[in-house]
């Protein structure tokens, strides 16, 4: 399911030639712009990383890889494990074959947009600080959950578990959370179209 909520999904599946029908009932409070988590290939590379994994959502048969991204806005072949910078992100999801250019920044989205560009099935990157460090990360949004306000985040370090998937409230990201990449994680920017 994606970009929208549902009340009931039928679906009819044959085993053996035996056509059997049910009725699988999905939570309208799930709004899901899911996207396939690419774990980043560098330490230095979630930058990249996430614009392929929106690329890949917004273009799945002509995505660039996060290779071809990193070389595209350092312009050096072979591409080096680089951080990117704001103006870097912005260049990487421009370069992206999905939406084209048009992406934009801004700080914290609020809860209502977050939900807006979801729905309309856009997937946000974040970026995020680590409190106390000169260090950030980007990870994706790629679903919200109105019971409780929480969005999805998918982070792409190396050792996270569950896909790298895990839920938090919109709140925390705005004042700072533990999420598997590591602690005090506060939402600084984000990147949208």
């Amino acid at each position: 399911m994606t970009g929208k909520s549902a009340g009931k999904v039928t679906i009819t599946a044959k085993v053996e030639d035996k056509s059997d029908t049910c009725t699988v009932t999905v939570s309208s409070s799930y709004i899901y712009a899911t996207v396939v988590r690419v774990q980043q290939a560098y330490s230095k590379w979630c930058w990249s990383a996430s614009a392929e994994m929106v690329d890949r959502k917004l273009a799945p048969s002509s995505y660039k890889d996060h290779y071809a991204i990193v070389t595209h806005v350092t312009g050096k072949t072979p591409p080096p494990d680089v951080t990117g910078s704001h103006a870097d992100m912005l260049k990487a999801l421009n370069f992206t074959s999905g939406y084209g250019s048009g992406w934009k920044s801004k700080g914290i989205m609020s809860a209502p947009d977050c939900l807006a560009n979801l729905k309309a099935s856009r997937s946000s990157a974040i970026y995020i600080w680590y409190i106390g460090t000169t260090t950030y990360h980007v990870v994706v949004a790629d679903a919200y959950r109105n019971s409780d306000n929480t969005l999805q985040i998918v982070d792409l370090w190396y050792w996270c578990t569950g896909n790298g998937r895990s839920w938090y409230t919109h709140a925390s990201l705005a004042i700072g959370v533990n999420i598997q990449s590591g602690n005090n994680a506060l939402w600084n920017n984000t990147y949208y179209y």
